[in-house]
């Protein structure tokens, strides 16, 4: 039995039990995908969607239209603003650097500091950049522990295969084979962030970080559970995501 066998009998066990099962393999310099289960599922995004509105905002450090972005700009933080399970909402400043939002966002996934960048860049800023990059599941529809939006079913979603096609971009972007007058600058930032993010409770689960470094985002909830990203090999860097839910 290989591999692939016994991971398809895991998904299947647990889509019969009532879950939903998501999972994609591809090696990023070949292209070609080694092993895919249901990627194009709609799911809950939970905070996987901050790789998103990350690189939304580091895209607007270098607009010519609109207002200019600084990572250097000071964010006042509300008493409203702050939700709970965050390390912004537990300290006394209320004066922020928008670029420690940004590390605060993606490090420990801070909702607060999410909020904030949302507010600052806008919805629809994040939701143009989904479209552009033909991530078809991908909606931000409320910011993070709005639980009344919630309720009403205003849902952020996403699928694997938008988040991979993401980390494509990033990557190739960070290589120098995007757009030739992309600047590689956001995607450097960007990976250096992704590569400090704390949780190691799922794809990092049975090894160090030591071993094979991994530039990416983790997100849960109560009935959600997702990680997704680039594993850094010394074979040679790889997408690698799984998506539960129910």
């Amino acid at each position: 039995m290989s591999v692939w066998d016994t991971l398809d009998g895991i998904c299947n066990r647990y889509t019969c039990e009532g879950s939903r099962v998501s999972v994609l393999l591809k090696p990023l310099q070949s292209g070609k995908v080694l092993y895919s289960r249901n990627p194009e599922w709609e799911m809950k995004s939970a905070s996987t969607i901050k790789v998103l509105i990350l690189l939304a905002c580091l895209d607007a450090l270098g607009a010519e239209n609109g207002e200019r972005i600084r990572l250097d700009e000071m964010i006042h933080v509300k008493p409203s603003d702050r939700v709970p399970y965050s390390l912004v909402t537990l300290l006394d400043t209320e004066q922020w650097l928008l670029g420690d939002l940004l590390k605060l966002m993606i490090a420990t996934s801070d909702n607060t500091a999410t909020n904030l960048v949302i507010k600052r860049i806008g919805f629809s800023a994040v939701n143009e950049l989904a479209q552009k990059m033909g991530m078809e599941q991908t909606h931000l529809r409320r910011l993070m522990m709005d639980t009344e939006a919630a309720a009403r079913g205003e849902e952020n979603t996403i699928s694997l295969l938008d988040l991979c096609r993401l980390y494509e971009k990033l990557w190739c972007s960070s290589r120098g084979e995007a757009d030739n007058n992309a600047d590689q600058k956001p995607a450097s930032m960007a990976f250096d962030m992704l590569k400090n993010v704390a949780d190691s409770s799922m794809l990092l689960r049975f090894f160090s970080e030591d071993e094979c470094p991994l530039s990416h985002k983790t997100g849960g909830l109560p009935d959600v559970h997702h990680d997704a990203g680039i594993f850094h090999a010394d074979c040679g860097d790889y997408f690698f995501g799984v998506f539960t839910a129910e």
